[in-house]
């Protein structure tokens, strides 16, 4: 009847096999990769004991120059060549007001991100997070001091 192949069947085939592409793929992922952070999530997690955080300020400093000094300027004072051109400019990090803010924001901010910064609690884990928070509060205290990130 058909010389190649029923095109009835073969398209179903397809129609199949995209569906799995589409659907089942993307959800698979999404689900071995565990929920995004939310709010609870976030304010759930708590930061390690202050002599910890002490001794990891050479750890935060790395983790600033890879992640966040793109934008935020290798000293922080939010003149990074990746930031030039965003909407809004990325924050000042010696600005006193954020030596404030209460450290959990800080830690939903660097997890959830905030327009147009990304988000990096999945990228990274709670401890580097709350690392980066004693940094940039180490920054936003030394008051417009330029320390080497």
């Amino acid at each position: 009847m058909f010389p190649f192949g029923n095109p009835i069947n073969s398209t179903r085939r397809s129609l199949a096999r995209d569906a799995l592409r589409v659907l089942v793929l993307p959800a698979a992922i999404a689900t071995a990769a565990g929920p995004l952070p939310n709010r609870r999530m976030c304010a759930d997690a708590s930061p390690p004991p202050r002599s910890t955080m002490a001794a990891a300020s050479d750890r935060g400093r790395v983790l600033y120059a890879k992640h966040c000094a793109e934008c935020h300027g290798p000293n922080g004072q939010g003149d990074g060549s990746a930031g030039r051109d965003l909407d809004p400019l990325p924050s000042n990090l010696h600005d006193p007001a954020i030596a404030k803010e209460p450290d959990a924001k800080l830690f939903r901010q660097i997890t959830r991100g905030r327009k147009p910064m990304p988000s990096f609690g999945r990228l990274l884990n709670d401890d580097d997070r709350w690392t980066l928070v004693a940094f940039v509060k180490s920054l936003a205290a030394s008051g417009g001091a330029r320390p080497t990130p």
